[in-house]
């Protein structure tokens, strides 16, 4: 597959807010099908295209300096700009709307005017493939964050399996946050969005990665070191769940923590001789039973058989620190 050799064939990096809304553009010296590229990339950046020169235009986009229009724009003092400009901010680099201009926009480029920074580019397909779930934030919060990765052409999503991104202000135990650390990058505060909202691309995220000491210290946990562990192996690969009816959280939500740490849950619980077959190369099992007080009689043949079951903390806490606890979180039949 061939590289994108025009802005126009790059992903779109913001929403519906375009960074040229508010401009009114004209054109001169291009001709044919660079007119027509010129004009596309206009009406890609929301700005309104005109065909005339007239002190309501903001900005006029010249191939050459030469001619009626660019002769005009200097003397109405309107910026005269070439089409790197254009296609700069359609990578994403929103520095380029700053006053004063840079110089390198007002620099024609006759060879080859539609080059591409590769740069931009780079740093834009990054962008296209990142997602950020927001958790543990207001509604209000969130959406401006919304807003923010719209305008930094980040893409927004509900599903924890899809994020890479989790933006979260402290270390709180959402459902969202049990989804998503098994399967994302980076767990940041929203620190990064504001920042590279401020320097208009997206800045690196180690600098910004989640460093909660007090709810670490109380979670027993740390979440650099847990996402590492994800990211090595999932934590329940290879083994099966059963959970009972009353547990919480519930089976859906628990269902997607497992699942998303590489696990299986099933609908229909084996019976006790079966699972005490059921073990890894270490001895340790691979099926387990998940339920909690209200349940434990629907786990009479399990105690029975000296077969541990678990509390819902198996899980949760399982996948927040990514070890697998196996004597922590048993219950113990009542006597």
């Amino acid at each position: 597959m061939c590289p994108p050799s025009q802005a126009l064939h790059l992903p779109v990096p913001f929403g519906e807010q375009k960074p040229c809304h508010n401009q009114i553009i004209c054109v001169t010296n291009f001709d044919g099908e660079e007119r027509k590229r010129v004009k596309q990339l206009i009406t890609s950046l929301g700005a309104k295209y005109t065909g005339y020169l007239t002190h309501t235009n903001s900005v006029l986009i010249c191939k050459k300096p030469d001619g009626v229009k660019y002769k005009k724009a200097k003397e109405w003092k309107i910026p005269v700009v070439n089409v790197q400009w254009l296609t700069d901010l359609l990578c994403g680099y929103l520095d380029a709307l700053r006053l004063p201009l840079n110089q390198k926009y007002k620099i024609p480029n006759l060879v080859n005017p539609f080059i591409l920074n590769t740069e931009l580019v780079s740093r834009l397909l990054v962008s296209n493939t990142s997602a950020v779930l927001f958790t543990g934030f207001s509604s209000v919060i969130t959406k401006q964050l919304h807003k923010i990765a719209d305008h930094l052409g980040l893409s927004v999503v509900q599903n924890a399996k899809d994020c890479s991104h989790v933006i979260i202000p402290s270390l709180s135990r959402t459902i969202k946050l049990f989804e998503a650390i098994s399967v994302c990058k980076y767990i940041l505060t929203r620190q990064w969005l504001d920042d590279s909202l401020d320097q208009a691309k997206l800045l690196d995220e180690e600098k910004y990665m989640l460093k909660d000491t007090k709810n670490e210290k109380e979670f027993s946990c740390c979440i650099i070191d847990s996402l590492h562990r994800a990211q090595i192996k999932p934590l329940f690969q290879g083994m099966t769940f059963y959970i009972t009816p009353s547990v919480v959280p519930s089976t859906k939500d628990l269902t997607r923590i497992i699942s998303n740490a590489g696990g299986t849950v099933v609908n229909r619980r084996p019976s006790a001789k079966t699972i005490l077959t059921q073990l890894d190369d270490k001895g340790k099992p691979t099926f387990i039973v998940i339920t909690c007080n209200n349940d434990l009689h629907l786990c009479r043949d399990l105690f029975a058989q000296k077969i541990n079951v678990y509390n819902a903390e198996f899980v949760l806490t399982g996948v927040l620190r990514q070890e697998i606890d196996y004597t922590m979180f048993t219950i113990t039949i009542p006597t």
